[in-house]
């Protein structure tokens, strides 16, 4: 497991590629009403695809994040993907 500081606000992102064999940019999902991307901070449609994450707290477990395809830390955005 790799933790990283992205923003430097003191929430780092897990990167668990060695725990499972599913990366965070291979395939979308849909957030649950009333998620925000942690990358640009704006809200996610729960209609609109997006990728999951896991971000680490330094108090406290790691959370579940949602962020817009084009703002997937470390990976290229899918083909027509807008930043948002």
């Amino acid at each position: 497991m790799v933790l990283a500081d992205l923003r430097g606000d003191g929430e780092t992102m897990v990167n668990t590629a060695a725990d499972t064999d599913a990366r965070m940019a291979e395939y979308d999902t849909y957030a649950p009403k009333g998620e925000t991307c942690p990358e640009c901070l704006k809200p996610l449609d729960p209609l609109e695809g997006c990728r999951r994450g896991m971000l680490a707290r330094r108090d406290a477990s790691p959370v579940v994040a949602y962020w817009h395809r084009a703002c997937v830390p470390g990976a290229p955005a899918p083909k027509g993907a807008k930043k948002k």
